[in-house]
């Protein structure tokens, strides 16, 4: 048996989840910039074995739900501003 039965109910309950997931990412001292839907395979897998040449379309069938976020850490998005490169020191 399914978890869930269509992608409808996944963006539901994932929608009624998110808050509550980015408040306690918050607790921890990050900022979540970004939900984001993904395949359940890893980059380099997708690349590796280029799927992404062989699939045309994705089937609803149930196999595995992944959701990532994008986050950073509030002390390093607190000191941004437009323009600011967070990357050197």
């Amino acid at each position: 048996m399914a978890l869930f039965r269509n992608s409808d109910e996944v963006r539901y309950v994932r929608g009624k989840l998110e808050d509550t997931m980015s408040r306690l990412f918050e607790k921890k001292g990050y900022i979540v910039l970004q939900w984001i839907d993904s395949a359940a395979m890893t980059t380099f897998g997708g690349a590796a074995f280029k799927w992404y040449t062989r699939f045309k379309y994705m089937g609803d069938f149930p196999l595995a739900n992944v959701i990532q976020a994008l986050i950073i850490i509030k002390e390093i998005w607190d000191k941004a501003s437009p323009g600011t490169n967070l990357f050197t020191h």
